[in-house]
């Protein structure tokens, strides 16, 4: 009776392990497209919509809350003067499923374009 869980053992860790090199591969062999714009909300009201790469301060009455980035299909918050820094910390992004959020400021930054399948999220596996 030992063996034969034994067999059944290798056989589930072999099935797993092939499943984990078969997304890998896909995850390398599909192009990743990027995304084409960014969308910025404070308090839900739209402050930058563009398709344009370049640098973006984000301002609410006279005061800078953030600067985005967006470049080469990626966007992340480069700088923030808020406290917590989550947003900065958040990275580039690059998936249209994908967002940065700055909760002290109330600011969104979405991307826009692209699909929200654009390659295997490898991340939440």
């Amino acid at each position: 009776m030992a063996e034969r869980a034994k067999k059944y053992d290798i056989f589930i860790v072999a099935v797993i392990l092939l499943f984990a090199v078969i997304m890998i591969f896909l995850n390398l062999i599909i192009p990743q497209k990027g995304i084409t714009g960014v969308k910025v909300t404070v308090d839900g009201v739209l402050a930058v919509s563009t398709t344009q790469e370049g640098l973006y301060p984000i301002e609410k009455d006279g005061k800078h809350l953030l600067t985005v980035e967006f470049y080469q299909g990626k966007v992340r918050v480069k700088e923030s003067t808020c406290d917590n820094q989550i947003c900065v910390r958040t990275g580039w992004i690059s998936n249209t499923g994908q967002t940065i959020v700055c909760l002290p400021y109330k600011i969104v930054v979405e991307p826009m374009g692209g699909t929200k399948t654009d390659g295997v999220d490898i991340i939440t596996w």
